[in-house]
């Protein structure tokens, strides 16, 4: 499974007001070697090539990702979610997340 812990999502597209996401999930397969997350996390200015989740042995992972946010703006990155066991074997999936650290407009007020 591949659960982000956000707010809202929309299919693939994951909405937060964070700059930090976690990733978690849980597989069948007793090989899994790696899920890798590419882009890595955003830090000063830059994305690294990629980030690892953490694999346990009850077969779930868990992942805390860096995004990209700028104060009073939105940021949408596309991010790609891979899967390999031990035989090279790669299963891929991409997503969307929106870092929204736009506040809302004031309200309009009637007074009557």
């Amino acid at each position: 499974t591949f659960d982000p812990d956000v707010p809202f999502n929309l299919a693939d597209h994951y909405f937060t007001s964070l700059t930090t996401l976690r990733i978690s999930g849980e597989f069948t397969d007793s090989d899994i070697d790696a899920v890798i997350i590419e882009p890595g996390n955003f830090r000063d200015g830059d994305f690294a090539p990629a980030a690892y989740a953490s694999i346990r042995e009850d077969n779930t992972y868990e992942i805390i990702l860096e995004l990209e946010g700028v104060a009073d703006d939105t940021t949408t990155t596309d991010y790609t979610y891979a899967v390999l066991d031990e035989a090279g074997n790669r299963v891929v999936r991409l997503f969307q997340v929106t870092v929204d650290m736009t506040p809302p407009d004031e309200p309009m007020v009637t007074i009557s």
